[in-house]
């Protein structure tokens, strides 16, 4: 019943276990600090009040029902990085709630605020009633119920260009069936809208789904993931007055009609992406030319020839008369350069699988589209350097000398696969390098959420405990006696050349053999900066081979029933690899004292698709391609083996590795190695270079038919089936 209080200037730190009970106020000063340490639990177990000064949460609060009518009202300013979870009872915020990272969570009790609850970072998740406007910007995700549920906002709700609304589906019903964020004011929408479907739960066509209620509203999501299912099924967004509605409808792709009244056609829709009928390949005759003697030929073969050669005097281009001149064709970014990544935006506009407004800079002739010619021209501005408006060629500047040669053919060889090979086995290393920190993540979740080794041979029901280098990892069970839920909030571990730091959560039932996760993972090099960055989400099932090591994985079979890895360079374009029904093997394991595999082999095999941004798909199948990896030092090693099979490079091939690829900390091509690509056809060589360009061997004779300036340029990512 004693007033606690903490005189105005002063700060408190909590680093291990408090618990507030009784009637007794804790009064905080109004400049005075109250910290929540890192790895450190704040357990309000009372209706009593906290007031004024500031509260820094880096750990984990919880609110539960307490005595009188469970109502704790905190006059704080409150800035959360960690955890806050209300369990049971009311938390009343009178003053500004700000959460940067970490989580807010309603799992049985109820919060209600004053001012503004303000999501900038991590995630706002639970089932209960927020009384309050809720704000998400930043990087904050909104993720209703726990999976899945209903969470009320009784106030506004406002969602940003960088946050996020998660939503769960697994059947037909609000709350029960799948989430649902019921607003009773007015929301502002906008971000990114995210569906799962963790237990891959299957839709009929025309089932809808009322995910989120409002009084009214105003904006749309700017991006949505996991609307597609494949073969031309997929969820459409329908806008209503007062209420967002997934409906699950059918594309029959191939058909000319807009089969499901969404505005799009056969292969203009997104749900026949992954078809190969409707991976883009050349198929028109046109030739062009560009007067900086470049010279193109597109024939039904697909061969595509680029030559820029230097000259003492180069010709000015003859310039058509128009309203509006675009001074640089293909500069995108007005930043006077024309990068690869907008060259891809060009072809992709060319086949009509991009909107003409996501870059009119390639349009020279004010026609509403992108022409063969207008590409050439966005080559050579990216060869060499964007004109000066107004400028007068000069006779002493001379251009880049620059050849490259595609061949592709549409039977089952290895000419123009080999360059597709190329890129693809790029997409693979990026992608399923990650795989080993989920393994480290899903240790993480098992040993560090419960504290020492010794606890999970036993039945302990799952404390939190702390990471190596930081954060937290909360579990529930004990593996791999009973099933096991895992939540990792900041949870930082060493890797050999830095760290990494797991956000997320997962399920693992040794007995059943079923998995799911979904997690994020932030890597930085030994300096603190960022250098990649990584989303996994997979379910399926799991055959583990145990140990009475600290890290337990000796090796697992996965079968991923469903999911994806998408991963790329802090600021770089992210590639993805999805799986359905695809079997993945690791072994051969050398853990690091993180339980981080560092040495380790995969082996997979079944269906994939490969995407990069702006290029269609590449469905593929493995084939027993094996993938050994040593990331003990920087660079990391690997080498590929085994059979890869795809239209877009004529049918079946196996991969051998002559050289180790090597690939830097934070890049996403080898500076490094030697490919041998073998198929009935012949054979194709594919050479990494120090500078992270690519060349290709592509028919065996020994000669370069192929040059790009990166692993992830175009031509090596285009079908050419």
């Amino acid at each position: 019943t004693t007033t606690i209080t903490l005189f105005d200037t002063r700060t408190l730190n909590n680093a291990g276990v408090a618990t507030w009970t009784g009637a007794g106020t804790f009064s905080i000063g109004g400049n005075a600090t109250f910290n929540n340490l890192q790895g450190a639990t704040f357990q309000i177990k009372t209706a009593a009040d906290m007031g004024q000064g500031t509260f820094n949460n880096h750990g984990t609060v919880t609110k539960e029902l307490g005595s009188g009518d469970g109502v704790t009202q905190v006059s704080s300013s409150v800035t959360n990085r960690g955890t806050v979870d209300v369990k049971s009872g009311t938390l009343a915020l009178f003053n500004d709630y700000a959460q940067t990272a970490g989580i807010t969570r309603l799992s049985g009790g109820a919060l209600t605020t004053s001012s503004v609850l303000s999501i900038e970072g991590g995630k706002l998740e639970g089932a209960g009633t927020i009384t309050g406007n809720v704000n998400a910007s930043g990087s904050g995700e909104v993720s209703p119920g726990l999976s899945p549920g209903l969470l009320n906002v009784a106030g506004t709700y406002t969602q940003g260009d960088g946050a996020a609304l998660a939503i769960e589906i697994n059947g037909l019903t609000a709350g029960s069936g799948f989430d649902q964020l019921a607003i009773t004011q007015a929301a502002t929408l906008g971000g990114t809208l995210a569906v799962t479907r963790p237990t891959n739960f299957s839709p009929s066509v025309g089932n809808s789904f009322k995910i989120a209620t409002y009084g009214s509203h105003t904006g749309k999501f700017t991006h949505t993931s996991g609307l597609v299912t494949g073969g031309g099924l997929g969820f459409n967004v329908n806008y209503n007055p007062t209420d967002v509605t997934l409906i699950f409808a059918q594309e029959n792709c191939l058909d000319g009609v807009d089969n499901d009244s969404d505005g799009l056609t056969d292969c203009a829709d997104a749900k026949c992406i992954d078809l190969p009928e409707c991976v883009p390949t050349p198929t028109r005759t046109a030739t062009a030319t560009s007067t900086a003697t470049s010279t193109p030929t597109i024939t039904q073969t697909a061969t595509v020839t680029v030559t820029s050669t230097i000259t003492a005097t180069p010709t000015p281009t003859p310039t058509a008369t128009k309203t509006s001149e675009v001074v640089c064709i293909g500069d995108c970014g007005h930043d006077g350069a024309v990068t690869v990544e907008e060259l891809i935006v060009g072809v992709n506009i060319a086949l009509g699988i991009a909107e003409f407004g996501a870059c009119p800079q390639f349009d020279a002739d004010n026609s509403q589209s992108v022409t063969v010619e207008e590409l050439i021209l966005a080559v050579n501005n990216a060869l060499n350097t964007c004109p000066v408006p107004n400028a007068t060629p000069s006779a002493t500047r001379p251009t880049r000398t620059a050849t490259a040669t595609a061949t592709a053919t549409t039977g089952g060889g290895t000419p123009g696969g080999g360059a597709v090979i190329a890129g693809g086995s790029s997409v693979v290393i990026n992608a399923m390098s990650v795989m080993p920190s989920v393994i480290a993540a899903v240790a993480d979740g098992i040993s560090f959420g419960g504290g020492a080794s010794a606890e999970f041979e036993g039945f302990d029901g799952g404390a939190a405990g702390a990471c190596p280098l930081g954060g937290s990892a909360t579990r529930t069970g004990s593996f791999p006696f009973q099933p096991v839920s895992f939540t990792l909030n900041m949870c930082r571990v060493a890797t050999a050349d830095g760290s990494v730091t797991f956000d997320g959560l997962g399920n693992l039932n040794a007995l059943a053999a079923t998995f799911n996760i979904d997690i994020t993972a932030t890597f930085k090099n030994s300096g603190g900066v960022e250098t990649r960055t990584a989303h996994v989400v997979l379910a399926g099932t799991i055959s583990p081979s145990l140990s009475g090591g600290s890290c337990l994985l000796t090796q697992a079979t996965f079968l991923l029933t469903s999911g994806m890895i998408s991963t790329g360079p802090a600021g770089g374009p992210l590639v993805t690899v999805t799986f359905k029904n695809t079997t993945m093997k690791i072994d051969n394991i050398t853990f690091n004292a993180g339980c981080v595999p560092t040495i380790y082999r995969l082996t997979f095999t079944g269906p994939v698709i490969l995407l990069t941004q702006g290029v269609a798909p590449i469905n593929a199948s493995f084939n027993a391609l094996t993938m050994d990896v040593d990331d003990s030092g920087d660079p990391t090693q690997f080498r590929l083996g085994g059979g890869i099979s795809s239209p877009c490079f004529g049918g079946p091939a196996s991969i051998t590795t002559v050289t180790t690829l090597t690939v830097l900390d934070g890049h996403s091509c080898p500076n490094a190695g030697e490919l041998m690509v073998s198929s009935g056809n012949g054979s194709a060589e594919i050479f990494y270079r120090s500078d992270e360009s690519v060349d290709v061997d592509t028919n065996g004779d020994h000669t370069i038919d192929v040059t790009a300036p990166n692993c992830l340029d175009p031509r090596l990512l285009m079908c050419v089936a």
